[in-house]
């Protein structure tokens, strides 16, 4: 009489390979606001290893600002500008900075306006001054304009000669060179001499006051 036995069967051995689910990776590298994590599997169900999800940046609302340097407008930019973004703090970027060029270098070249001289020689009657001035805005230097002279006035008054060859002038001295004597009331010259020493004449001169 013979007899059987019946075995179950083993399972068949297996290399463990493990992976990180879709969204995971096995480093946290880069991951600067945080993560979160989970394990490694394998296809058999066994779990070894860490994978990690990096956390979303929190959100917030933008504030956008110029560098140091610039400002949002081109207002008053003679000679050009220069642009670059505005940026918030979260390293997004939007909208337009301005940084106004320098203006180029020059040679000066300074001048008198309409009117003006470089020198006051010959201003008997004084001078107002300006300064010397460059295309570019820039001033340096004197210019002068002479003031106009005083307005001459026609002046006469009369007298009676009582001295020979004498006719005095408006202060009591004799008529200085360039006066002339007229008779009252006529238009003769008449020189005060012996024949006519009672003779009323009129002594005209030019002053700015009479």
């Amino acid at each position: 009489k013979s007899s059987s036995s019946s075995s179950t069967p083993s399972t068949p051995s297996h290399s463990h390979s493990y992976s990180c689910p879709s969204g995971y990776s096995t480093s946290s590298r880069g991951c600067s606001n945080g993560y979160t994590t989970t394990s490694k599997t394998c296809s058999c169900g066994a779990k070894s290893g860490t994978c990690y999800k990096c956390n979303s940046a929190p959100s917030h609302s933008h504030s956008y600002s110029c560098p140091s340097g610039y400002s949002t407008s081109s207002s008053g930019c003679a000679h050009g500008y220069t642009t670059t973004s505005k940026t918030c703090s979260c390293g997004a970027k939007s909208g337009t900075c301005y940084k106004c060029n320098s203006a180029p270098s020059h040679s000066h070249s300074y001048s008198c306006p309409s009117g003006y001289s470089t020198s006051s020689s010959g201003c008997a009657h004084g001078y107002t001054t300006t300064s010397k001035t460059c295309s570019c805005g820039a001033k340096s230097g004197t210019c002068y304009k002479c003031n106009s002279g005083p307005i001459m006035k026609q002046c006469s008054f009369t007298y009676t000669c009582s001295e020979e060859g004498i006719c005095p002038n408006a202060h009591g001295a004799p008529c200085s060179e360039g006066d002339r004597c007229y008779e009252l009331g006529g238009s003769q010259e008449i020189n005060c001499n012996s024949s006519n020493t009672s003779a009323t004449v009129t002594c005209r001169y030019e002053a700015t006051n009479c």
